[in-house]
């Protein structure tokens, strides 16, 4: 099952909400440290709607159903299933969602995934990361999505 890490909004919450969501954009967060999923929510969930899981396989099955999205937030190393993993399912099976993946390095790469990076094109932000780079990195990837239609 998907896990929602937010708390219940607050009524007066809403307004503000519905109000930036149409400005916003469709965001995937997939990472396997809770923290860093609440960080995430937190720091774009005020411009986008933000929709989160735990893993890549959580992910993948989420994707299977419902690929809406203009952007996924993916943290390339986590157990069993990667984000380098998620990344080449998305490449065979939605060229284009594959080409919207924002990858979150810790720093720390195997092989697979240090020669993972040297192949894609696709912009990646460092643990820690500055949180206006991110946002702007955010905003620039959903302006481009929808740009693309």
């Amino acid at each position: 099952a998907l896990r929602d890490d937010t708390s219940p909004l607050n009524a007066e919450d809403l307004p503000e909400h519905r109000e930036t969501a149409h400005k916003g954009g469709r965001i995937l967060v997939v990472d396997d440290e809770a923290l860093i999923r609440k960080a995430l929510r937190r720091m774009l969930e005020k411009r986008h709607e933000v929709v989160t899981v735990e893993s890549a396989t959580e992910a993948r099955q989420l994707l299977e159903k419902d690929h809406d999205f203009e952007l996924i937030v993916c943290d390339m190393i986590m157990p069993h299933f990667s984000g380098v993993d998620l990344h080449q399912w998305l490449a065979r099976v939605q060229a284009d969602l594959a080409e919207r993946v924002l990858f979150i390095t810790g720093g720390a790469f195997t092989p697979k995934a240090r020669q993972f990076l040297k192949e894609v094109d696709n912009p990646r932000i460092e643990k820690p990361f500055d949180v206006k780079k991110l946002i702007r990195m955010v905003d620039e990837m959903v302006l481009a999505a929808r740009a693309k239609g």
